[in-house]
């Protein structure tokens, strides 16, 4: 199921949407995000 979605992500050439997004040594406050628990969305932290 994993692997048939990330195919439609290509095959359809979809993007994810990402409300916030962190730095890495900005995880701590992505982390508080998330455990604030009010989003309904996905957050992306670089590497």
């Amino acid at each position: 199921m994993f692997f048939d979605r990330i195919n439609a992500l290509v095959t359809n050439d979809l993007k994810a949407l990402f409300a916030k997004t962190y730095d890495f040594d900005e995880a701590p406050q992505a982390y508080q995000y998330f455990s604030e628990a009010k989003h309904i969305d996905k957050a992306l932290i670089k590497f």
